[in-house]
């Protein structure tokens, strides 16, 4: 990211991210014990319970739920989402931070390069 998108992770989305990363390194027997309490879909199949956890996080962070939102709070929205789930942001190198013509007005866009 270059220093006009740096992204900083708000506190309560960090605690997020720290409880769905410790739950993806819970021991298989574990999460096929707690499959069999998670609701089943139209399928006949448990809902995978770190799939059903990152939905209700995702219900429950406010930002969640982005069909409101404005381009620019949409796309911080998602980037702060998906900083949660990241492993680590690959480094990229940054060719030019720029403007796209809008209809409501410019866009702040970054090109990357890798």
């Amino acid at each position: 990211m270059s220093r006009a998108t740096t992204l900083t992770i708000p506190l309560p989305f960090r605690a997020v991210r720290s409880v769905m990363r410790l739950g993806g390194h819970l021991p298989p027997g574990v999460l096929g014990v707690a499959s069999r309490i998670c609701p089943v879909n139209s399928d006949g199949e448990h809902i995978a319970p770190e799939m059903l956890a990152a939905g209700v996080a995702t219900r429950l962070m406010p930002g969640g739920d982005m069909s409101g939102a404005t381009v620019e709070r949409a796309r911080h929205n998602l980037e702060v989402n998906s900083a949660i789930s990241a492993e680590r942001t690959p480094p990229l190198a940054v060719v030019e931070d720029l403007l796209i013509d809008g209809p409501g007005g410019d866009l702040p866009a970054t090109r990357y390069r890798a």
